[in-house]
């Protein structure tokens, strides 16, 4: 049985990668009009995998402290 913190981590996991898939996706199939677009997609999926670190990094320092 999860934890409600570990639900929340899985839940989290998820919604960042299916928006990492979306913005690859419009990578992919879209023509931007000009590089800032393309930027700010690029941006967008270097802040998503951000979060992630941040949230395993939390997520070590709290298994530390609760040992």
């Amino acid at each position: 049985m999860q934890t409600q913190q570990s639900l929340f981590e899985s839940e989290l996991k998820k919604i960042i990668n299916a928006e990492i898939e979306r913005l690859k996706d419009a990578l992919a199939f879209n023509n931007f009009t000009d590089m800032s677009q393309f930027k700010f997609v690029m941006g967008s999926i270097a802040g998503l995998r951000a979060i992630e670190e941040f949230a395993k990094e939390a997520r070590d320092k709290s298994d530390q402290r609760s040992r």
